[in-house]
């Protein structure tokens, strides 16, 4: 069956001339009108502007949940695209940018339709046309626009947000920060402690033959504790640390905790020492300690001389205890109830104006203590506080010390021998023998480690003696005693603590990374939103009350080839450098008008 279809010719000019000057569509076929009627939509109207500032609220919105999930929690990784883990950085950087990319579309043909608006209104310079051209693609053309508009169009808006945009990058970057904190894990942190001491002592130990029980308990204690001892002595300019803990994780904290431990006190004494004729050399003073019946004294030719202020070296027993050494000749520590070692020093310090020797003289005590102590553990750094030591354990038979709720005990057997074994020790003096091609003579490797620290000469010839102060150890003089002292205490009870079964329980953490957002730079985004917005709907406003109405050729090239009445044409020059064509712009006066026959065009101003 055949079909007929007529045809009827459509008279171009005249629809040309009842559509405003544009030509009439094509309706040759219905596919090509639809498929015209959706481009005309898109192209004609705001549809892509709008949907383009949808997808820059849509990503900044994104951005926002994304910022809100994460803030406070770990960090994130994403696995792997390429061979590259992705970080929430990125994730923050992309979001950013095509927020920053969909919003400045809008801008910049928001610009080019305010540029419409603008001759429409009424007459102004030609080349305001490549001024709101160049707002429309950069700053620098944004601020020119500024200066030829004097501010009275919304495009003034344009070099703005694109500045703004420009600086959205670095502004994304600062939304977050990663900070490191401890997590609690289930791992187990435990340090040693000891709230009691039995050292193996008397029939259970080793007893070195000697002459009477003295000598026995001297050597009772164990070998382990003597090595402790030793090297707190030893240690020269070492610290020796507190214990460490045991702390697989690496990341541990030990909130206060209490263990029995080894303090030591010092005084100075200088101001006890008096001088009197030697009775064996009337050539020569000795110097002892007043208010003590410690035969302890130091000559001329003695540099260091150290004794106990024990009155007794025997160990008697009562009521089936070992009997204490009884310190009763201390000077500066009388209150101190229960001493492991009680010690006077007598060193030489060098000569005085005259020429005469001078001395000083130093009393140091270490006895029984509950030491409390906080420790840190960080990425396998041990960091260990001393707090608090309580002092002063009571009944010299059975030491006891009451601290809290808890009991410190130490065996009296045990508390006996460490003690013998530190008075034997500490004892002993550094000479110089003139006859012996004056040879330095120490009576024992301890008393020659106490005495570096007291070294203070640095050259002696016959006949001149040169002073000067030993720095080796730290600090000098009774500062460099305390550090070895006190090293001793330390190395003392860490033997201690490790031959306990008791334990300090600490809490195990692991180092989390974790993201932190800092909100206040998130009001950059959502400014540049609102922003864009009050652009785009500015603009949408103006056209709407100008007589443009619907009409939206924003940046279109068309419109701009299009734009330019006959008589303007037919006046023009051709195509010149902008050097050339600029001041001929700024000459023509120019308007926006529907002009019968050829439609929209930009009418030369004839100054009426």
């Amino acid at each position: 069956m055949a079909s007929h279809v007529t045809y009827t010719p459509v008279d171009q000019a005249r629809a040309s001339k009842e559509m405003g000057g544009r030509p009439p569509p094509d309706n040759s076929s219905h596919t090509t009108n639809h498929r015209g009627c959706r481009a005309a939509w898109a192209k004609d109207g705001w549809f892509v502007e709008i949907a383009s500032t949808l997808l820059g609220i849509l990503c900044v919105v994104a951005l926002l949940i994304v910022l809100r999930h994460y803030d406070g929690r770990p960090t994130p990784y994403y696995g792997s695209a390429l061979g590259t883990s992705l970080t929430l950085n990125t994730i923050i950087a992309t979001l950013s940018t095509v927020a920053k990319a969909a919003l400045l579309y809008p801008v910049t043909e928001c610009v080019s339709q305010l540029k419409w608006v603008w001759f429409s209104k009424e007459s102004h310079q030609l080349n305001d046309m490549s001024m709101f051209d160049k707002a429309s693609r950069g700053i620098r053309g944004g601020f020119q626009l500024l200066w030829a508009t004097r501010l009275r169009t919304f495009a003034i808006l344009g070099p703005f947000l694109m500045l703004f945009g420009l600086a959205m990058d670095p502004l994304s970057q600062q939304l977050v920060y990663y900070h490191s904190v401890a997590v609690k894990t289930s791992a187990s942190a435990t340090i040693p402690i000891a709230t009691s001491w039995v050292a193996e002592t008397g029939d259970g130990g080793m007893i070195i033959d000697g002459a009477g029980f003295a000598d026995a308990a001297y050597n009772a204690i164990p070998t382990g504790l003597k090595g402790a001892i030793q090297t707190g002595l030893y240690s020269a300019n070492v610290l020796v640390e507190d214990i460490a803990p045991s702390c697989p994780s690496l990341n541990c904290s030990f909130p206060s905790y209490a263990s029995l431990a080894v303090c030591s006190s010092f005084a100075d004494i200088t101001s006890h020492l008096v001088s009197e004729i030697d009775p064996e050399d009337d050539e020569f003073l000795l110097w002892y300690l007043s208010g003590s019946s410690s035969n302890i004294s130091i000559e001329t030719m003695t540099y260091f001389n150290t004794g106990s202020a024990s009155s007794n070296n025997t160990n008697s027993t009562a009521n089936g205890y070992l009997r204490p050494l009884d310190f009763n000749n201390s000077i500066a520590f009388t209150e101190v109830p229960l001493p492991l070692a009680d010690i006077f020093v007598l060193y030489e310090t060098g000569t005085n104006a005259s020429g005469s020797t001078t001395f000083g003289a130093v009393e140091f005590i270490m006895e029984w203590c509950v030491q409390e102590y906080t420790t840190e553990v960080v990425n396998g750094s041990v960091n260990t506080s001393r707090q608090k030591a309580t002092r002063n354990f009571t009944n010299p038979l059975y030491p006891t010390l009451q601290v809290g709720s808890t009991t410190y005990t130490i065996d009296p057997s045990t508390h006996v021998s460490t003690s013998v074994f530190l008075d034997r020790i500490l004892q002993g003096y550094v000479y110089r023998d003139w006859d012996a091609e004056q040879y330095w003579h120490a009576t024992s490797d301890a008393i020659q480690a106490l005495y570096e620290p007291y070294n203070v000469f640095q050259d002696i010839s016959l006949g001149e003696i040169h002073y000067s102060l030993n720095s080796s150890i730290r600090g000098t003089n009774q500062t460099g005693l305390e550090f070895i002292i006190n090293n001793m205490g330390t190395s003392m009870t860490n033997y201690i603590r490790e031959n306990n079964a008791e334990v300090a329980n600490g809490t195990s953490h692991s180092q989390e990374v974790l993201v932190k957002v800092r909100w206040k730079w998130f009001a950059a985004h959502a400014s540049f939103i609102v922003l864009c917005l009050l652009l785009l709907s500015s603009t949408l406003i103006a056209t709407r009350l100008s007589v443009l109405k619907s009409l939206a050729w924003k940046s279109s090239p068309s419109a701009v080839l299009h734009a330019l009445s006959s008589n303007l044409q037919h006046a023009s020059t051709g195509i010149l450098t902008e050097s050339e064509s600029t001041p001929l712009d700024q000459a023509q006066l120019v308007y926006l008008c529907n002009v019968e026959g050829e439609g929209w065009r930009l009418q030369a101003h004839d100054g009426k």
